[in-house]
């Protein structure tokens, strides 16, 4: 996404507003994944159980992507690795070099995690109009055109959250667990 991105060893954090995942990537090639709730991000022992053993394991692991869509988890994040890394810090924002055109009113207020999405659909598939779905806590769409312009999208509850909508706000459909 930016050439100050290294291209060694990088652990490639992404808060979600339900799940945090850990990963070591060595170029394109995932080592590891570690996960947690983001709710217990702030718990003791949690985090600095992952570091301790992501940086045992990978010891010249010392880089960090960020890409949050959570900001106070972030903000724990952030505390805990300046223990363990001291590297390189990135952070996915709209204020980044993107591969593809942001046309949007308020660029700031773009999730991080549909600008990773695009950025990443974008490079995987340069020269064609992509519709780049991600399912989560969310639901989201964006389509980028053939040329790189961000054309749109939209954001709608996820699958549990709808889930739970149904049942909640009807008489009769039974609440179905999602997995």
């Amino acid at each position: 996404m930016s050439a100050s991105v290294p291209v060694s060893l990088l652990l490639v954090v992404e808060i979600g507003n339900t799940t945090t995942s850990f990963a070591v990537l060595d170029g394109d090639e995932c080592l590891v994944v570690k996960r947690l709730l983001t709710a217990a991000l702030d718990e003791e022992g949690l985090l600095s159980g992952i570091f301790s053993e992501l940086r045992g394991t990978f010891r010249e692991l010392e880089d960090v992507a960020v890409c949050s869509v959570v900001p106070a988890a972030t903000r724990v994040i952030q505390r805990h690795l300046q223990k363990y890394l001291t590297g390189l810090f990135f952070s996915v924002t709209s204020g980044i070099t993107l591969p593809f055109t942001l046309h949007y009113d308020a660029p700031e207020s773009f999730g991080a995690d549909r600008l990773a999405l695009c950025a990443l659909s974008r490079q995987r598939y340069p020269d064609r109009a992509v519709i780049a779905l991600d399912i989560g806590t969310a639901l989201t769409f964006d389509v980028l055109g053939s040329k790189g312009d961000y054309l749109g999208g939209l954001i709608m509850p996820g699958l549990e959250m709808r889930s739970r909508a149904l049942h909640e706000r009807t008489a009769q459909l039974p609440l179905v667990g999602i997995e």
